[in-house]
């Protein structure tokens, strides 16, 4: 669309494990080499804005998209004088982020009501904010996720000519909630072939767990299973994996009153 785009060069310990990539191309940004030096060394993640990162931003960005990480965040709503969009994916279980913002800084709600029009709730779905206070919920805009093109490419190409099911499940070993799930998994599916995929930190002694695919791996795991199951209980979280299985046609069991079940705009036969 025209816009310059920066983003964050530096990522903490164990994000590139994560769904996390980093684009290095900043050659077309009209930027002064000097200032967009000051940017690409800053830990955006971690560390608050210092006055001359603010100067650089506030002088060249019209719009900054901050993450719930709470230094970028309370960064952007105290020293950022232009737009801010606050990207949510959903919380898991009964949790809201108003509960988060307000363990971060008890004043920081109140920051952001004062913003008005200048802060965007930018949830990924349009559930997200309905569990919000007045403030998130009335600056709720839902800016939906896209596919990626290597899966729309794949498109109808499903055979399932594998005898077995596919899950996913990532950070096994470094993420409670990801190492339930796993058992989870273990506990009701052991008698029948299974393929569990997702980025992994450390080495799972597990022979059916295959971390860390390339796209394309991943693409023909989706096109040879016989069926993919989504264990999620999640109301107000989705991951990318069923969405990607089902775009290449295989065929998806998910449970009812989740965030899938949302999105299909109707029951269908992989409701369970």
């Amino acid at each position: 669309l025209g816009w310059q785009v920066f983003t964050p060069k530096v990522l903490p310990r164990g994000f590139d494990s994560r769904s996390s990539s980093l684009e290095r191309s900043d050659d077309h940004l009209g930027i002064a080499p000097e200032a967009l030096d000051v940017l690409k060394r800053h830990r955006f993640y971690e560390r608050h804005w210092p006055p001359t990162v603010s100067s650089i931003i506030n002088q060249h960005f019209d719009v900054v998209v901050t993450a719930f990480y709470q230094e970028p965040f309370s960064s952007a709503v105290h020293d950022f004088e232009g737009l801010i969009i606050a990207r949510a994916f959903g919380r898991e279980g009964s949790s809201n982020y108003d509960q988060l913002i307000s363990h971060w800084d008890a004043q920081l709600l109140q920051a952001i009501s004062q913003l008005r029009d200048r802060f965007v709730f930018g949830q990924a779905f349009d559930n997200i904010s309905s569990v919000e206070g007045a403030t998130l919920q009335s600056r709720g805009i839902t800016l939906p996720l896209c596919a990626p093109s290597w899966v729309s490419s794949a498109a109808g190409t499903w055979h399932g000519s594998e005898p077995c099911v596919l899950f996913f499940c990532p950070m096994i070993a470094s993420i409670p909630y990801y190492r339930e799930i796993f058992d989870r998994i273990k506990r009701d599916f052991s008698d029948v072939p299974h393929i569990i995929f997702g980025k992994q930190q450390s080495v799972v002694e597990d022979p059916t767990v295959r971390g860390n695919l390339s796209d394309s791996d991943l693409r023909d795991l989706y096109a040879a299973c016989r069926l993919f199951v989504y264990p999620s209980t999640e109301e107000r979280h989705l991951h990318y994996g069923p969405i990607e299985a089902m775009i290449v046609g295989a065929p998806v069991l998910y449970f009812k009153g989740t965030m899938l079940d949302t999105q299909a705009g109707g029951p269908t036969a992989g409701a369970c």
